[in-house]
């Protein structure tokens, strides 16, 4: 499984990208896979 970087601007579409990566690698690879993913925040 390879590496996915978030560059968030909000955290709550910071939350809602990683969900929706989970759920639709979920589909693909099974339940218990999930990639790994690193989330920056920009200081406004």
């Amino acid at each position: 499984m390879k590496h996915i970087g978030i560059a968030a601007v909000t955290a709550e579409g910071a939350a809602l990208t990683d969900k929706y990566i989970c759920s639709a690698l979920e589909q693909v690879f099974g339940r218990y896979t999930h990639p790994e993913i690193t989330i920056h925040g920009f200081l406004l």
